[in-house]
């Protein structure tokens, strides 16, 4: 896994120039809610299980399934927004590191109202479950109300197909149509490119380290 995850990421520097990194853009931060709603579930589920005797650690609650989240929902709406909401912000960091509050958002309101709003969402949606089920069952029906888990980085964005357009509307000359033979030319030497500042700059494919 780790050398074909290399081997694309090699490939990708050489496609796109790095971005800069923005931990706060609104909708990655969207994008991952189910993720961090599923880890926070099972952390609890962790937790409960470590706290058990261990004779009894087969009875410990299991929060993968939707009649768990209901009930601790229904019970106390304002613990379970509280808490949700509160796990969300420290795994984003959104409290900064150490007194300087390193790395938190120059405007915190806006990512508090986001977070709280997502978290109320969900909340409410497992108060008016009405099935039996398993998390990961929920996220797949159409009454979710966030889009499920992410499972690798092509979960960003909608499968697509990239492909090359025979019109240039900015075209300098008479003439707007795309010489194809000119495009492939264009994007082998775009593959074969190397990042400016990339870690892998000095590298040859086969280098040994």
């Amino acid at each position: 896994m780790v050398e074909t995850h290399d081997i694309f990421h090699r490939f990708l520097e050489r496609m796109i120039a790095p971005p800069a990194v923005e931990r706060w853009a609104e909708n990655a931060i969207r994008r991952v809610f189910a993720s961090f709603i599923q880890t926070w579930a099972m952390t609890k589920e962790a937790l409960e299980f470590v706290r058990q005797p261990d004779n009894v650690k087969d009875a410990a609650r299991q929060y993968d399934f939707v009649q768990r989240l209901r009930s601790d929902a229904r019970r106390d709406p304002i613990a379970f927004l509280d808490e949700l909401g509160g796990f969300i912000r420290r795994s984003t960091g959104f409290d900064g590191r150490g007194r300087d509050h390193v790395g938190s958002p120059v405007y915190a309101e806006p990512y508090r109202i986001l977070v709280d709003q997502s978290a109320d969402q969900f909340s409410r949606a497992m108060q008016a479950q009405a099935t039996e089920g398993r998390l990961r069952d929920y996220w797949n029906d159409q009454t979710a109300v966030l889009r499920k888990p992410m499972t690798s980085l092509r979960d960003v964005d909608e499968v697509g197909l990239i492909v090359g357009s025979t019109h240039d509307p900015v075209a300098r000359t008479r003439s707007t149509r795309v010489d194809l033979g000119a495009l492939a030319r264009v994007m082998r030497s775009i593959r074969s490119q190397r990042g400016a500042g990339a870690e892998t700059d000095g590298e040859r494919d086969g280098d040994n380290p």
